[in-house]
This record gives C-alpha cells, sequence and structure tokens, in this order.
C-alpha cells in the first residue's frame, strides 16, 4: 500500500484545494453565463414584442390615414372629419389661434400642428411653455426636406417634447423652452425643461428606461436616426436647473465613415 509521506502530503492537500477552487469559479461563472444568457434573452423579447406591436400599429395607422384620406377626397365636412381623429386620439382637441400663432415662422408642413398639440399638452400638465422662433425659419431649408428627412425630424421632435414634459411635469418648478433658429445656414432646435433634481444622473443616458416596460424607447429611437442621418445632429446640456436637448439639422450632408 501507498503510504502518505510528510512530504507530499501538503503538496496533495494544496492540489486538492486548488481542484476545489477551480471547480467553484467554474461554477460561479457558469451560473454568471446563465444570468448573462436570461437579461439577453428578456431584452430580446422585450425587442420582439416592441417589433410585432409596431406592427401592428403600422397597420393599423395605416388604414385610418386611408380612411382620413377618402374622407378629404369625398370632401366631407371639415367637422366631421375632426371628430373622427378626436376619436382616434381619445380626446377632444380644441385650437387657440393665440397659442397656434406662435408657431408662425414655420413652414406649412405639418411642424406647426405637432409643436401646438405637444405644447397643449403640457400646458394642461400646468407646465409653463416658452417659445421663440425665429421669422428666419420660415424661408429655411426646412421646407426643403425630403420625405424621409421629414418622417425622421417629426419622430425627433416628438421623442424630445414627449421627454421634456415628462420631466417638467415631475419637476418643482415646471418650465419648457422651445427656441429655434438660424446658426448660419443650419437651424438649430433648442428645447429645454426643468427636471427633479434627484433623478439629474438618468436623464438622457438610459437607452431603455427605468420607468417601466413600456417606455424609454424613444431615446434609443432618436439615437439611431441620428446615427443613421446626414443632416441632423444632437447636443446634450445638463445645467443645476434644466435639462437642454439641441437637435442641429445642417445644411450639408455629413460624410459617413
Amino acid at each position: 500500500m501507498l503510504k502518505i509521506t510528510n512530504i507530499n502530503f501538503p503538496l496533495i492537500l494544496i492540489v486538492i484545494v486548488l481542484l476545489i477552487m477551480v471547480t467553484v469559479i467554474s461554477i460561479v461563472k457558469y451560473y454568471k453565463l446563465l444570468k448573462d444568457y436570461d437579461k439577453i434573452l428578456n431584452i430580446m423579447k422585450t425587442y420582439e414584442d416592441e417589433i410585432e406591436n409596431d406592427r401592428i400599429n403600422r397597420h393599423e395607422n395605416k388604414n385610418q390615414l386611408i380612411t382620413i384620406k377618402s374622407k378629404i377626397i369625398d370632401k366631407q365636412n371639415n367637422n366631421e372629419i375632426i371628430d373622427y381623429i378626436d376619436s382616434l386620439l381619445g380626446e377632444s382637441t380644441s385650437f387657440s389661434y393665440e397659442n397656434y400663432a406662435k408657431f408662425k415662422y414655420l413652414p406649412q408642413n405639418g411642424l406647426k400642428s405637432l409643436f401646438y398639440l405637444k405644447t397643449m399638452k403640457a400646458k394642461d400638465l400646468n407646465i409653463n411653455v416658452d417659445i421663440n422662433i425665429s421669422k428666419e425659419i420660415i424661408n429655411s431649408s426646412l421646407k426643403d426636406l425630403s420625405i424621409k428627412e421629414f418622417k425622421q425630424l417629426t419622430k425627433l421632435i416628438g421623442i424630445y417634447l414627449d421627454n421634456a414634459i415628462e420631466a417638467s411635469h415631475l419637476s418643482s418648478s415646471k418650465k419648457i423652452g422651445i427656441e429655434m433658429y438660424l446658426n448660419y445656414k443650419d437651424i438649430e432646435l433648442i428645447i429645454s425643461n426643468s427636471y427633479d433634481n434627484r433623478s439629474s444622473n438618468k436623464i438622457g443616458k438610459q437607452p431603455v428606461s427605468v420607468k417601466g416596460k413600456n417606455h424609454g424607447y424613444g431615446l434609443l429611437l432618436a439615437k439611431r436616426i441620428i446615427d443613421s442621418s446626414k443632416i441632423f445632429e444632437e447636443e446634450k446640456t445638463i445645467t443645476s436647473k434644466l435639462y437642454i436637448q439641441k437637435l442641429i439639422i445642417t445644411n450639408h450632408r455629413k460624410i459617413k465613415k
């Protein structure tokens, strides 16, 4: 029978301890890997759900737009068309010409209504909205955007304004500022809003929001649009009182690397 001498016993003990450590480390890595895979699968499942919901919404929206188009072609009474649109929105939208006039220097391509409806939503939440649109904007390149660029622009503006409304509504001062002017030939849109100081470390940084399953995808969409666009650039600034989002619509096409 092989006898364990005093010399090799410590060596055997060290080997056993090392084997145990390697086994434990392997088990920890295995479960960590499983946890990481679970996270990835959950994220993938969330995106699959969003893609499916987006597909369904696109189909439904297309049907509704076709219906509205047919009503216009048939020269149906404007009030009836407005009532139909209100039924789709789930709310009645009344226009204030005084507030609508604040966007008079925007081109007549739909942007006025987008800004107007978002600012009315903010005012319904008792948010003070300050608007300053330069007269130069009316003859700017804003009216010369392609259909694709215009759709991207409305998505970006909608995302920025929705985020500004949500953040300012949770703040104590409840303020939003909207400015648009020319910087040489480039258009600069600045949307600023007050925010709750307790959430300052999260503002504008989360690609997927911590506020819930159906929130935060706007930031991810905005990033994708900016990254793929040849004319849009963005800058963000956070002060002690304001979160400032600047969108630059350049008068030249960026060369992608």
